[in-house]
């Protein structure tokens, strides 16, 4: 390894990643899209790096929970249906109370 290392520094990474991989038809291709570089970040293209991005974005928007909406938006938000004056709710168990306590916090 010692003389693979000295004759090309990425070939050794390139060797263990290729190890790692399963060999099936998918092989070949990931490892056409491996981009090692010998040294530290200034031996990197220009055009690599501003394609660069630690950020995974993100699939769907996280929705806003209840508490974090105004009134204001609460009064817009519209309304589908009018409850019945006689409608009561069930008082709550005593595990609903914890679950909702705890989630509070």
């Amino acid at each position: 390894m010692e003389e693979v290392h000295r004759r090309d520094p990425t070939e050794v990474i390139r060797l263990e990643i290729k190890a790692v991989l399963r060999n099936n038809e998918s092989r070949k291709y990931q490892l056409s899209r491996l981009h090692i570089y010998p040294d530290n970040i200034e031996t990197i293209p220009k055009d690599i790096i501003a394609n660069i991005s630690g950020v995974i974005p993100q699939v769907m928007k996280v929705p806003k929970r209840l508490d974090e909406y105004s009134a204001e938006e609460l009064n817009e938000f519209p309304k589908l249906f009018d409850w019945p004056e006689d409608f009561h709710v069930a008082p709550l168990s005593s595990i609903a109370k914890k679950l909702i306590t705890r989630g509070s916090k």
